[in-house]
């Protein structure tokens, strides 16, 4: 088999244009989660007084 070399599209191209934008529109390269949890209230401490 023969070895094959690498392809990398000019940084112009539609091709690289079009992953750049999709990159863009899905809020960049490293996938992240931006949503938060909603917070629990902490029970007083007479809650545990017949532990």
């Amino acid at each position: 088999m023969e070895k094959l070399s690498f392809y990398k599209p000019a940084s112009d191209s539609p091709e690289i244009k079009y992953m750049m934008e999709r990159r863009e529109a899905l809020g960049g390269f490293v996938p992240q989660r931006k949503r938060k949890g909603n917070s629990l209230k902490t029970p007083p401490l007479s809650a545990f007084e017949n532990m």
